[in-house]
């Protein structure tokens, strides 16, 4: 799944895919809707951008996902 925000006055916008696996995402960014997304990052709409990649974790009987940063791949 992919979410965009909009711009705030400092020219930051929060933007995010969600897939179930490694493997989907390597998948999905062959799609030409990401190529798209793709190419808005790396077109004149930012000075700059961060990727960063994170792990959702959600364990049976509990309330909370835990958030897990991927440091490396």
């Amino acid at each position: 799944k992919y979410w965009s925000g909009e711009f705030n006055q400092n020219r930051e916008c929060l933007s995010m895919c969600i897939w179930a696996s490694r493997d989907i995402a390597v998948e999905a960014s062959k799609k030409p809707l990401h190529t798209i997304a793709k190419n808005l990052a790396t077109d004149s709409n930012y000075e700059f951008y961060a990727l960063e990649r994170y792990i959702l974790k959600k364990e049976k009987n509990e309330a909370k996902m835990k958030i897990i940063q991927i440091t490396s791949i």
